[in-house]
This record gives structure tokens, C-alpha cells and sequence, in this order.
């Protein structure tokens, strides 16, 4: 294929894109749908967590370069509970944390103690992408 053939996709939703998960009962087997359920319930009045990719979650999003090395930089997703069960992963940063951490189960998790905070590292987030 040449270049001047070549048309590149264009995306109208990040599911099209593969931008975001949705986690649901019937992904019962999957290691962060059940890491993502207990997190949820050991923080019931929490709606959202942020912490790193589990397995290989978007896995796409990382360069190709790191598939043939092994060792990636870290992809962190923030985790959004619906309801009971339904989960939104959405990734937001990729990188170093810049944001204390702690271990939950198997994963790292953003130490964090309310969604207004999480809200403040999304926005830290987004400012810290524009700069680079």
C-alpha cells in the first residue's frame, strides 16, 4: 500500500477506537472485572478508582516497541462503577505515577480517599498532557 492510497481510520466513539472497557457480569472470568468488584465493594461510597492495567488490558495502547522488550511502561485506567457490577475503564495516563499508590489485591491503585480527589489527579492528568 502507498502512502498516497492510504486513508487513516477515523474513530466517532472511543468504543470504536478501543478507547474505553465496559466491564459486566458476564465478564465474571476477567482478572480486572473481578479485581475492579472488589475493589468497589471494599469502598462502597466510592464510584471511582484509578489503577494500573491489569493482564494485558490495552494492550494496543502501548508502543509497539515495549511488545518485543517485555517491560512497558505503566498504562493507568481510571475505573468508573455505573452500578453494581458495570464498570467504565477509561485509560488516562501512561507512565510513571506522579500520584502516591498503594497495592490492592494484585494491582496498584491511586491512594486515594474520595472521588473529589480522583477528580483532581484527571485534572492533573490533562494538564500535565497538554504541557508535554
Amino acid at each position: 500500500m502507498n502512502s498516497e492510497s492510504y486513508t487513516p481510520r477515523i474513530y466517532s466513539t472511543l468504543q470504536e477506537a478501543g478507547l474505553w472497557r465496559i466491564y459486566k457480569p458476564t465478564d465474571a472470568h476477567d482478572s480486572a472485572y473481578s479485581h475492579d468488584c472488589e475493589w468497589h465493594a471494599a469502598h462502597p461510597k466510592r464510584n471511582s478508582s484509578i489503577r494500573a492495567r491489569i493482564g494485558r488490558e490495552f494492550e494496543w495502547l502501548l508502543p509497539v516497541s515495549y511488545a518485543t522488550h517485555g517491560a512497558s511502561p505503566t498504562l493507568w485506567l481510571c475505573v468508573i462503577e455505573r452500578s453494581p457490577g458495570f464498570h467504565v475503564a477509561l485509560p488516562i495516563w501512561i507512565g510513571d505515577a506522579f500520584f502516591r499508590t498503594r497495592m490492592f489485591k494484585y494491582a496498584l491503585v491511586a491512594d486515594v480517599r474520595s472521588d473529589g480527589e480522583i477528580d483532581l489527579l484527571l485534572d492533573e492528568c490533562s494538564r500535565r498532557v497538554r504541557v508535554q
